[in-house]
C-alpha cells in the first residue's frame, strides 16, 4: 500500500471519529470541535505522509487560521459584552443614587419645591441691554417676570423666590420659564437651565441599543445621564 493510500486511510479514519463524537454529543461547541478537528487531520497527515512526497498542508493551515480568527473574534465579542454589562450596572448604581435629587437640565420647565426657592441659569449667546426671564403656571398664565437687567454674554444665575407678581407663594409644581433679551432695540430670547427631580430611573437594553433614562416631571420620554448639567 503507498503512503498516500495511508495517509488517506488515516485522514478518513479521522474524520469518521470527528463525525461521531459530533453526533454523539450535540453539546459540544461547533467552532470549538471544527477547529480540534483540523488540527487532529493536520496532524495525522503529517505523520502518514511520504518524507520524500510531503503532502501540501496549506490549505489545512489556511483553514485553521480562520477557525482562529473566528475563535478570537468570538473572545473578543464576549469580552466586549462582559464590559458593557459592568458599565450598565456602575451606571444604573450611578443613576439609582439621583433618586430624589435635583438635577440641572436645559430645557424650559422647572420644578418649584414647597418652601424652596427655585435657581436657574439663562445662557446667553451675546450681551444684552435687557434679560427678563418670564414664568408661566401649568396653563401657560404668566405669574412672575424677573428682570435681570444689561448682562454679558455668558451664563447668569437667577433665582425665583416661589411667588407671584402680587407677593403670593405658589404652589409647589413644574413651571413654564421663557427668556427675552433686548439688544439695541431689538428683541431675542435665550436658554434657560433648570432643576427638575429625578423621580425613577428606567434601566436601558444594552442588547436593544436603549439608553438608560432619569424619569422627572414634565418630560414623558425622560432624561439621559449625558443631558445632566450639574445635580444639586
Amino acid at each position: 500500500m503507498s503512503s498516500t493510500n495511508i495517509a488517506s486511510d488515516a485522514l478518513m479514519s479521522t474524520l469518521n471519529a470527528g463525525w461521531n463524537t459530533t453526533t454523539e454529543d450535540s453539546t459540544t461547541d461547533n467552532n470549538t470541535l471544527d477547529q480540534n478537528t483540523f488540527m487532529t487531520l493536520l496532524l495525522t497527515q503529517l505523520q502518514n505522509q511520504d518524507p520524500t512526497k510531503p503532502m501540501d498542508s496549506t490549505e489545512y493551515l489556511a483553514q485553521l487560521a480562520q477557525f482562529t480568527n473566528v475563535t478570537e473574534l468570538q473572545n473578543l465579542r464576549s469580552t466586549v459584552e462582559d464590559l458593557s454589562s459592568s458599565l450598565q450596572a456602575s451606571q444604573t448604581v450611578a443613576a439609582s443614587n439621583l433618586v430624589g435629587h435635583l438635577v440641572m437640565v436645559e430645557g424650559k420647565q422647572g420644578y418649584l419645591l414647597s418652601n424652596y426657592t427655585l435657581d436657574g441659569q439663562v445662557e446667553l449667546g451675546k450681551a444684552a441691554d435687557a434679560v427678563n426671564v418670564k414664568i408661566s403656571d401649568s396653563s401657560g398664565q404668566l405669574v412672575r417676570t424677573l428682570n435681570l437687567g444689561a448682562q454679558n454674554a455668558g451664563t447668569i444665575d437667577f433665582s425665583w423666590d416661589g411667588k407671584n407678581s402680587s407677593g403670593t407663594d405658589l404652589a409647589a409644581g413644574l413651571y413654564r420659564f421663557s427668556v427675552e433679551t433686548v439688544t439695541d432695540g431689538t428683541t431675542g430670547t435665550a436658554t434657560t437651565v433648570l432643576p427638575l427631580p429625578v423621580q425613577s430611573v428606567t434601566v436601558g437594553d444594552a442588547k436593544k441599543a436603549t439608553e438608560m433614562t432619569l424619569n422627572v416631571p414634565g418630560l414623558s420620554e425622560g432624561l439621559t445621564l449625558g443631558e445632566i448639567r450639574r445635580i444639586l
